[in-house]
């Protein structure tokens, strides 16, 4: 499994892509730092600490069709109908009150993960009432991928790259496929003999 936290360009400019969450009407979150962030690679090392020196002022987009208007569409989707929107409402107006962006541990990425994971909270129980049904979730591969990727995030920091890859896996849990993966496997790995 790969993940990057950064790229470099032929100049030597380091860029980390950017995450962010919309759920229309009355959610857009959507985080970036209020000043332009030294992205040479000595200064980056040093933002990458996760201190309180390190906090800059941070905006919040309006909306994405503003953001992408300023800026760029975005190249990936990764859409959910199964959430919790009351309780995203809620979240997103508490974090929304402190202002802060730290490129390590309050970016967009860690913005979006968090808000995605409060979204997400309880989702599965309703599905999984049966114990059967139960079993099944437990033995899905995204699962234990979703797990090592969250934990990778909170030792290090939640990237776009990274976020892509958990938003992914969730989705997966989320919104399974109809043949779980075991099945899908054991097909594709039936050996026959001729003759």
């Amino acid at each position: 499994m790969k993940c990057y936290i950064a790229a470099v360009d032929s100049a030597g400019i380091i860029s980390i892509g950017h995450a962010a969450l919309e759920r229309l009407p009355s959610v857009s979150i959507s985080l970036y730092p209020a000043v332009d962030i030294d992205r040479s690679l000595p200064e980056f090392l040093n933002i990458m600490k996760a201190t309180k020196d390190n906090d800059v002022p941070g905006i919040f987009q309006p909306n994405y069709a503003s953001e992408a208007a300023s800026w760029c569409d975005s190249d990936r989707k990764i859409c959910f109908h199964d959430y919790n929107s009351m309780v995203l409402r809620r979240y997103w107006n508490a974090y929304k009150q402190t202002k802060t962006y730290n490129l390590t541990y309050r970016n967009c990425s860690s913005s979006v993960a968090y808000a995605l994971e409060v979204a997400l909270d309880g989702v599965l129980s309703k599905q999984s009432r049966s114990g059967l049904k139960r079993l099944q979730t437990l033995m899905m591969l995204e699962l234990g991928i979703a797990a090592r990727l969250r934990i990778r995030a909170l030792s290090m920091a939640w990237m776009p790259g990274l976020l892509m890859d958990y938003a992914r896996a969730m989705r997966s849990i989320i919104h399974p496929v109809l043949e779980p993966w075991y099945r899908r496997v054991s097909r594709k790995w039936c050996f026959r003999e001729k003759g």
